[in-house]
């Protein structure tokens, strides 16, 4: 058991409860458990959930720590862009789900990770703050502890973690300034897999504008604090900057820039295809063909404040120079 101590130094409202909910982003589930096994004290006595705090206080923890990895431990590729105690981000393949599902119980991302964190000799339940679809590739954040994992779910529903694509659209866009596309998503009628835009869905909204050859557009400055060998960590300050390698253009497409402040399965391929520019290479809401081998969308980067910090970083996974053309399954070790 992990214990945590702290003092309270400024006047609260707050119950014992409470301020432990907030203060660890445990669930209500976590807070009950805590209290029932009697793992919570104030001033080295036994807390009840309801006592107020008063400011000199000093409360005391006791957290459960992972014993298990939750799914089965594989070896596989794993491309670490960023980590701390709290956090990991890694730059997924194509052709590769991220987390098990129906019928597939291996060779997943998380399987991955499992076997990242087994390998080091840690034990945490896997724990991806968000998902990409099968094809897609890029950046996807982990959060190590429960506490991890509660604090980017409510950094995401709150619209504080910034996901920004990367990707070739069929026919030409010339807006380099950003448009909003703001349609709602819903589940097709005939195809269950599948989604599209209805009025009944679910609120969606992508903002995209269009890329020159270079990659370049305004956007935050960087000043590089970190990098692995497909990607970079960066800490965010105003200005302009060039925005990463560029892998070639297709005829007749366009080079888009993605951001979506609501997270929709499909979302982009879906809004897309709405308005008659569907991703490159997407055999579900457009069309494939050769030499690509999948959608052309790639979750190039992540600004977020890691759990437990107070700066916004950005984390960055670079286009593969294949990028849409990849063959399949070539991630799968021997």
């Amino acid at each position: 058991m992990s214990w945590k101590t702290y003092t309270i130094k400024e006047k609260t409202d707050l119950t014992v409860s409470a301020y432990v909910k907030g203060r660890f982003k445990l669930s209500s589930r976590d807070i009950q458990g805590l209290f029932r096994k009697k793992r919570v004290k104030v001033n080295s006595r036994v807390a009840h959930s309801k006592r107020p705090l008063k400011v000199g206080d000093v409360l005391t923890v006791q957290l459960p720590q992972d014993k298990d990895y939750g799914m089965t431990v594989e070896k596989g590729p794993i491309d670490v862009i960023y980590e701390d105690k709290h956090t990991l981000v890694i730059n997924k393949p194509p052709f590769m789900l991220v987390h098990p599902t129906g019928q597939t119980k291996e060779h997943t991302l998380s399987n991955f990770v499992a076997g990242y964190y087994a390998k080091k000799g840690v034990v945490h339940k896997i724990r991806p703050a968000h998902r990409l679809d099968r094809d897609t590739s890029g950046c996807i954040l982990f959060g190590k502890t429960k506490e991890a994992q509660q604090y980017y779910s409510e950094q995401m529903q709150q619209g504080h973690i910034a996901r920004v694509y990367r990707g070739f659209v069929q026919g030409e866009l010339t807006n380099t300034d950003w448009e909003t596309i703001n349609e709602p998503i819903g589940v097709d009628p005939i195809h269950d897999n599948r989604r599209c835009v209805d009025e009944f869905g679910q609120e969606a909204q992508t903002r995209y504008r269009v890329l020159d050859e270079s990659g370049k557009c305004e956007v935050a400055d960087k000043a590089a604090v970190g990098t692995s060998s497909s990607g970079t960590v960066d800490s965010a300050v105003d200005g302009t900057a060039d925005r990463g390698s560029v892998p070639v253009i297709p005829a007749n497409a366009t080079y888009i820039e993605f951001t979506i402040p609501t997270g929709r399965t499909h979302q982009i391929r879906v809004h897309m295809a709405h308005i008659g520019h569907p991703v490159v290479g997407d055999a579900m809401y457009g069309r494939r063909e050769k030499p690509y081998t999948r959608q052309c969308l790639h979750a190039y980067e992540l600004q977020f404040v890691p759990f437990g910090q107070t700066e916004v970083i950005s984390v960055k996974a670079e286009l593969p120079e294949n990028f849409g053309r990849e063959k399949k399954n070539t991630w799968v070790l021997p």
